[in-house]
């Protein structure tokens, strides 16, 4: 190897200083990148799921503050819970629930074949369908109540085509009617019910 003198070393050690100052910002660069940003709270889909599956949980829960927070990028997840109610898995998941308290409460019920309250007036399969019902109705309000709470155009389109599928379910309507008047200016839609007078 030749031997540099002293104008040559100090050129050297300046294109490595300059390849160590380049080679660090890359690698700086890089990992911003790949960072993830962070988050304050779960994202649009899972805030709606963990206010849509919550039982008990009311118009001040922490559920519903997520969901109302996120805006109208939870209407899409509310507006298909709304129209097409739970999914299959999570029906599946409320019907093996049932089944299991249903086997419960039949045991009860055998072992106090002398209390009247303790026996069951229906069928396992009448219990499971009462439950899967009664899960969807809750679903499908707690759906309305959000995008009420969440408002703006996107929701009232929701709750308007919600109104549509509710014609069967009393309580249901009266919550979209509620929640679309909640709405400003007092938009309400073509196909909701009005609300009862007391």
């Amino acid at each position: 190897m030749p031997i540099m003198n002293r104008p040559q070393q100090q050129a050297a050690f300046g294109r490595l200083a300059r390849i160590g100052v380049v080679l660090a910002l890359t690698a700086a660069a890089c990992a911003s990148k790949a960072q993830t940003p962070r988050r304050t709270g779960p994202g649009p889909v899972r805030a709606a799921a963990r206010w849509l599956q919550c039982h008990g949980c009311e118009r001040d829960s922490k559920e519903l503050k997520a969901v109302r927070s996120r805006g109208e990028r939870a209407v899409p997840t509310l507006q298909n819970a709304l129209l097409n109610g739970p999914t299959p898995v999570e029906l599946a998941l409320v019907e093996e629930s049932a089944r299991n308290r249903f086997e419960e409460l039949e045991k009860y019920a055998l072992a106090r074949p002398d209390d009247a309250s303790a026996q069951l007036d229906q069928t396992e399969q009448e219990y499971i369908d009462d439950s899967k019902e009664r899960y969807a109705a809750g679903y499908r309000v707690r759906a309305a109540t959000a995008l009420g709470e969440i408002g703006g155009p996107k929701a009232r389109e929701a709750l308007c085509q919600g109104a549509g599928s509710a014609q069967d379910d009393e309580y249901l309507q009266e919550t979209i009617d509620a929640a679309v008047e909640q709405i400003p200016p007092g938009v309400t839609c073509p196909t909701a019910s009005p609300l009862p007078t007391p």
